[in-house]
């Protein structure tokens, strides 16, 4: 497996070829080390989660995966599967089941391991505040999909919406301390001293 370069410590899996067989999460595991990357963009039906005993215990593993509404593959219901079954694998659930907007903050509110992405999602005006009225502005994170969406779009749409400056701040940039704060690495690209 190889990842695409997108950022230092987050890696995209490069096209597998369409007949090779799906990795297993030990194989993602072992290639993230390797190419030294904490984190994967996968679609769940990419990697074969079944039989490797990954549960509560696996706090270390931070999986941001495609999500849409109304998907028969990476919809609601397909999610909730997986939150239900890996509890302690912290769930980015990109673009945020688009279109089921109130489903996802129901969801972000019931699994605390699932945080709800902005990419794609402020398209439709007053979303942000029902995610933030639902779910809470600590379930939300910012820039997990970029650079696919111009920033300052979604800068805006945040500094616009009619949320408080508090829960600006939570989505900016706390939720993403809070996620990532219990990475060893952290401490040394953030600075110990602001954790």
């Amino acid at each position: 497996m190889e990842f695409v370069d997108c950022n230092v410590r987050y890696g995209i899996p490069a096209q597998r070829a369409p007949l090779m067989p799906a990795p297993t999460v030990e194989a993602l595991r072992s290639e993230m080390k390797r190419a030294g990357v904490v984190g994967a963009v996968v679609r769940r039906e990419e990697v074969h989660w079944e039989g490797v005993g990954i549960g509560n215990k696996e706090e270390d593993l931070l999986v941001l995966s495609h999500t849409w509404g109304r998907s028969d593959k990476d919809g609601p219901d397909e999610a909730e599967k997986f939150l239900r079954e890996y509890p302690g694998v912290t769930f980015i659930a990109g673009h945020s089941f688009h279109g089921e907007w109130e489903r996802a903050a129901d969801m972000a509110g019931e699994y605390p391991q699932l945080y709800l992405d902005l990419c794609a999602v402020m398209d439709d005006r007053g979303v942000l505040e029902l995610f933030v009225e639902r779910a809470g502005s600590h379930k939300i994170l910012f820039g997990t999909d970029l650079p696919w969406f111009d920033p300052h779009y979604y800068i805006g749409a945040v500094l616009s919406a009619d949320i408080s400056d508090d829960a600006r701040r939570d989505i900016f940039y706390r939720n993403g301390v809070r996620v990532l704060s219990r990475f060893s690495w952290f401490g040394q690209v953030w600075g110990d001293e602001r954790i």
